[in-house]
């Protein structure tokens, strides 16, 4: 009889067991669930944060100026360059300022600042 109720103890611990990891396993999901969606709202945002972004093609860089125009479809863009500006190829490698030609088709990320407009990010467009 004691091996019975032994038995009967264990069966009944393994269901609580089985109980608290089922348990364990929603809350786990429910976190991930929860950090997944703060993370693609936070990606948002540091997107707005950054600023508006155009497309062109360079007609004029000037590091020393730290001046870059760039036309559009519809305009051309004086920007200037910020001390930080970040500057990638078109594969994502890191690139310099004295990389940038005249003619490269480029997406520039820009601040509004003290009336100009201050490019942070500049990203050459690969050929399509």
């Amino acid at each position: 009889m004691a091996s019975r109720g032994a038995g009967r103890l264990t069966r009944g611990g393994f269901a609580f067991i089985n109980h608290s990891m089922n348990l364990l396993r929603i809350c786990l999901g429910a976190v991930i669930a929860c950090g997944l969606a703060v993370a693609g709202a936070g990606a948002e945002e540091a997107k707005k944060a950054a600023g508006p972004k155009v497309k062109g093609e360079i007609v004029a860089v000037d590091a020393n100026a730290k001046k870059l125009t760039v036309k559009t479809a519809d305009q051309t863009i004086e920007f200037v360059l910020a001390d930080t500006v970040r500057v990638m190829k078109a594969d994502k490698a890191a690139s310099s300022v004295a990389d940038l030609k005249a003619g490269q088709k480029v997406s520039v990320r820009y601040e509004e600042a003290e009336g100009a407009k201050r490019a942070v990010r500049i990203q050459e467009q690969g050929a399509k």
